[in-house]
């Protein structure tokens, strides 16, 4: 008797974890994606959200320096946030993903002969 005891006792036990598992997957859980996060290192100077990781000033649009690690925006999640290039915590020096891309305004022209 104590063993069918035992018996059922695992049973229920493994269905109810069987069934938080499936619960938590059907939920996406496993690939749980935060929302409105600080990514850091994607600023560029004076386009900053709020008060830097180093607490060198207190306020929107006080970044001096492109893509410092210290700079945040406010981003839709964290997917948007390591899509561009950045980190989801703060880091000393510059993103030099992002400092290195080309610029906007095209192929440098100065000394061709045209």
């Amino acid at each position: 008797m104590a063993e069918t005891r035992t018996t059922a006792f695992r049973t229920a036990l493994s269905v109810a974890l069987l069934g938080a598992a499936v619960a938590a997957i059907g939920s996406g859980a496993a690939k749980q994606v935060v929302e409105g996060v600080r990514c850091y290192g994607i600023a560029k100077a004076g386009e900053n959200d709020c008060a830097n990781a180093t607490g060198t000033h207190d306020c929107a649009g006080k970044a001096m320096v492109d893509f410092s690690g210290a700079e945040w925006k406010d981003i839709a999640d964290t997917r948007e946030c390591l899509l561009r290039g950045g980190s989801l915590r703060p880091f000393m020096g510059v993103n030099s993903k992002l400092a290195e891309q080309p610029s906007d305004s095209g192929p440098d022209d100065a000394g061709s002969d045209r």
